[in-house]
């Protein structure tokens, strides 16, 4: 004779909580989606990442993947891999990362056109320009203002479409409302943002300086062109100097909004967690900034910035990969 069910045990009464979507078999819509569960500390060298296992934000979604699944990050980051998936996932989810990113480029375009007309509408777009005199007009000022402002608040957005479609391929705008923490993203990006700005200035005083000087030095012989050539050649040295010393730097912080936005830390706790990661993981990651930039200066050269619409997501879901690579996370499963 057959027990009936007990609703009670079975969870047949049951009702989600306010707030939280229905029941289905998506992993997102699990009681247990989204909740903090913040890693033990210990001083166990098992493997990289080793103290972050065991949590489940946006990650833990089994039954995707590339091959239908997903599976635990092998030790170590592995940069060709994360380029490479980035990539292969620009590609295999167009409807969302090139339209994205043309609906990106455009809003930024129209920015831009705003700011020129403000520029002349104060004075700016006829003012004689001297070596050291700020660029800036009020109207450049406020438009470039708003522009940082709105991209600063698609932040999340963008970080947990990443992350859910390193999870659940064929992520969509649809998912956009359910992106998660997103003022703690918010904030933490502002703190690197500062830390990162302030890391950049001492380097740029270091590797910039003396060749600005040498340019002031020679503007009035710019009407040479082995001089003009010679004074643009040290600043485009001196800048590709600036940019290769940043890649050095950046692994400290490169990691720290990515575990915010899955939900693995605080914004304050997530700064240590994401040096420490950082440290670990250093050179590899180095290497995976050197080779991102070559591969997005070159691609962008060839393609005369039209191969934006894919570097830049591309670059994304790069960074998203190697994060979950960093912490031993869950990634999509190889193509068989």
């Amino acid at each position: 004779m057959t027990t009936p069910n007990d609703p009670q045990r079975d969870g047949g009464d049951q009702r989600p909580e306010p707030g939280r979507y229905e029941p289905t078999n998506h992993p997102e819509d699990r009681p247990d989606f989204g909740v903090p569960s913040y890693p033990t500390h210990s001083d166990s060298s098992a493997g990289t990442g080793a103290e972050f296992n065991g949590y489940s934000g946006y990650e833990g979604a089994g039954e995707y993947g590339v091959n239908g699944a997903t599976i635990p990050a092998p030790p170590g980051v592995h940069p060709w891999e994360a380029i490479k998936f980035g990539f292969k996932r620009t590609f295999q989810n167009p409807g969302l990362w090139v339209l994205g990113s043309l609906l990106f480029i455009g809003v930024a375009v129209v920015v831009g056109l705003i700011a020129g007309f403000a520029a002349g509408w104060t004075g700016d777009a006829n003012a004689e320009v001297h070596i050291g005199a700020s660029p800036w007009g009020p109207g450049d000022i406020a438009l470039n203002s708003l522009a940082a402002i709105i991209g600063l608040l698609l932040t999340p957005v963008i970080y947990s479409l990443v992350l859910r479609d390193i999870d659940a391929p064929k992520a969509g705008f649809k998912d956009i409302p359910r992106t998660q923490n997103f003022w703690k993203v918010i904030g933490a990006s502002i703190l690197v943002g500062i830390i990162s700005a302030a890391l950049a200035l001492a380097l740029a005083f270091i590797t910039l300086f003396g060749a600005l000087q040498r340019l002031e030095q020679s503007i009035e012989q710019l009407d040479d062109p082995a001089v003009a050539l010679a004074a643009l050649g040290t600043v485009l040295l001196a800048v590709l100097g600036l940019t290769v010393l940043m890649a050095f730097v950046t692994p400290f912080f490169t990691l720290i909004v990515w575990l915010v936005a899955d939900g693995r830390a605080g914004v304050l706790e997530s700064i240590p967690m994401g040096v420490k990661l950082g440290a670990k993981n250093y050179l590899p990651l180095v290497g995976f900034q050197l080779l991102l930039m070559f591969i997005m200066l070159v691609l962008g050269l060839v393609t005369l910035g039209f191969g934006l619409l894919v570097l830049l997501p591309a670059q994304y879901l790069a960074l998203g990969h190697v994060y979950r690579q960093a912490i031993g996370g869950q990634i999509p499963a190889p193509a068989a």
